[in-house]
This record gives structure tokens, C-alpha cells and sequence, in this order.
């Protein structure tokens, strides 16, 4: 979906020059983004829940945002063990995966 696109990299632009907290912003873009794909007419819903992704081949390579597993966090940061996305009908929109 090309809007999805254009908003995303809005997004990334928006949070390279003004969050302080990147890797661990992603309810900022799913805030944003809902409102930005509202204006073009693309009505979605906040989802936040546990999930994961695989990134690479490796034992290692998964990225995880689940309760029983601690994560990493920056010293001195606050953290939630969900993650935030968007959903349109059946699919799931996440603004955030630049970031990998």
C-alpha cells in the first residue's frame, strides 16, 4: 500500500531528528501514523501485545516483545515487554521495522 509507505518513511524521518528513544518508540509511530493515515483516509486501530519477529538465520536472530523473556533496555531507560502496531482489517501495519 503506497500511502503505508509514504507515512512510514515520514515517520522515519520525523523520529530520526526528534525522539530520544529509538528502538523503543514504537507507540510514537503508531500514534502518529494512525493519524497520518486517517488524513488520507486509511481508517486502522491500535493493536499493542506481545510479539516477534525473525530477522536474520541465526539462533539469535529473533526479535522478541514478550513478558517471560527480559529484554534489553539502555540504563536508565523504562520499558513495556508489548509492542504497538496497527491494524487494517486483517493485516498488521508496523511502522517501526526500519529500525532492524
Amino acid at each position: 500500500m503506497q500511502a503505508v509507505e509514504r507515512v512510514s518513511k515520514t515517520l522515519q524521518k520525523l523520529t530520526s531528528a526528534a525522539s530520544t528513544h529509538h528502538g523503543y518508540d514504537c507507540y510514537l509511530h503508531t500514534f502518529f501514523g494512525r493519524h497520518l493515515l486517517a488524513n488520507l483516509g486509511i481508517k486502522t486501530n491500535i493493536n499493542s501485545g506481545f510479539a516477534a519477529w525473525r530477522v536474520g538465520p541465526g539462533d539469535g536472530s529473533v526479535v522478541a516483545h514478550v513478558s517471560h523473556i527480559k529484554g534489553h533496555l539502555p540504563p536508565g531507560m523504562q520499558g513495556f515487554a508489548y509492542h504497538a502496531s496497527l491494524t487494517y482489517g486483517p493485516k498488521i501495519i508496523d511502522l517501526t521495522t526500519y529500525g532492524w
